[in-house]
């Protein structure tokens, strides 16, 4: 009975044990967990912040004035047209179509270049580089063969303004520029009945560089004039020339006419008396007479001088029939006329630009370090003399028109 217990005993004891060390197996054979594919929560990411960086402030481009420069005392010749035809022979107030354009290019050829007559006579004397000034002007506006469009509201080729307007298409160096001194009440234009058509010449006219002036409202002969028919004579055509672009719907182009008179035939008023009524007139819009513009033939050629000039006579300028000998003798005789220069001067301090004083000692010091040559100095605002060791202001540029 003992030996039974006791081997009872033992084998309780091996079970215990066995079932200990099978436990210990049991756990180190279960399989490993399986990795989850769901993310686990992930943690604020932070993100980065680019400080703009400063803004750079615009750089100032150095100023600069380009001048026109004259090696001597600049001239102009003044031509003046009257009508065009399209054959026959070309005279003093008809001039045939073909003269006229070999006219414009050989004046293109000897160098010339347009240049507005207001421009001039107010001091402008500003010229591309490498041109001579030339001044064209028209009496006894309006004619339709002077000017005259076609259905599609061109301007037709086959008149004066017409030609001349094609040839600048062609050559935009030689420009188009004229002063056309009209006489609106002896001479209907295209359809007397319908206004509009003249209205709409003379602003074509005014918005492409051929501005509009007096010269008597019937072409009277003012050596017969009294002194209140010269006063009734102008003042009649500046006011017809108003009606006429408010009729337009151009009042706006009013303030470019100014007050400059050319003579018809040439011919000064009769007495002293009636000399003033003249010089003293005033346009509607309250501008005193500004210029007087005689004429005559070739055979005295004769010259627009500088309005600086101590011989500039603003009340009796000069002008040249423009007949096939005097545009001859004009291109023949071109070397006359100086040709424009350009000189750059700078860099410049931009406000004090309009400082006449400032910009001598600036056109000076070019001249020193040999980047600009000596002459007659022309802005858009003077006209300076550099001589020798001094720069001297001449002329201050009047304001327009």
């Amino acid at each position: 009975m003992k030996k039974q217990c006791v081997s009872f005993l033992i084998a309780a004891l091996l079970a215990i044990i066995l079932s200990s060390c099978s436990g210990q197996s049991g756990q180190a054979s279960k399989p490993a967990p399986e990795l989850s594919l769901v993310p686990s929560a992930t943690a604020p990411t932070a993100t980065a912040t680019i400080a703009p960086s400063p803004t750079a402030l615009p750089t100032q481009q150095p100023f600069y004035i380009t001048t026109t420069v004259w090696s001597n005392d600049p001239i102009v010749p003044v031509l003046t047209y009257h009508q065009f035809q399209g054959g026959g022979i070309s005279g003093a107030t008809h001039v045939r179509l073909d003269d006229f354009k070999k006219e414009l290019a050989s004046l293109y050829q000897a160098g010339y270049a347009m240049v507005p007559l207001a421009n001039w006579l107010n001091g402008d004397l500003r010229v591309p580089n490498g041109k001579r000034p030339i001044i064209f002007t028209m009496d006894d506006l309006f004619y339709r063969n002077q000017i005259r469009f076609n259905p599609n509201g061109t301007i037709d080729p086959m008149t004066g303004l017409g030609t001349s307007y094609q040839f600048s298409q062609m050559y935009p160096d030689f420009g188009f520029s004229w002063a056309l001194f009209s006489n609106l009440g002896d001479k209907p234009y295209l359809d007397e009945k319908n206004p509009m058509l003249l209205a709409n010449a003379i602003v074509w006219s005014m918005d492409h560089g051929a501005l509009v002036y007096n010269h008597t409202y019937t072409h009277a002969l003012l050596s017969q004039t009294s002194y209140d028919g010269i006063t009734w004579e102008l003042s009649a055509n500046d006011k017809r020339l108003n009606q006429l672009l408010t009729l337009a719907g151009r009042t706006d182009l009013i303030a470019k006419l100014g007050n400059i008179f050319a003579l018809p035939f040439g011919a000064w008023p009769r007495d002293s008396a009636a000399e003033n009524s003249l010089i003293n007139y005033k346009n509607p819009s309250g501008v005193p007479m500004q210029a007087i513009m005689n004429i005559d033939y070739i055979y005295r050629p004769q010259y627009l001088l500088p309005p600086y000039s101590p011989k500039f006579n603003r009340l009796d300028l000069p002008r040249i029939v423009a007949t096939v000998s005097a545009v001859d003798y004009f291109t023949k005789n071109a070397a006359k006329v100086p040709t424009a220069q350009t000189c750059k001067i700078g860099p410049l301090d931009q406000t004090r630009s309009i400082d006449a004083n400032y910009l001598a000692d600036q056109i000076n010091q070019a001249i020193q370090n040999g980047s600009c040559p000596q002459g007659i100095y022309a802005t858009d605002k003077f006209i300076f003399r550099a001589q020798g060791p001094t720069v001297e202001l001449i002329f201050t540029v009047k304001n327009q028109p």
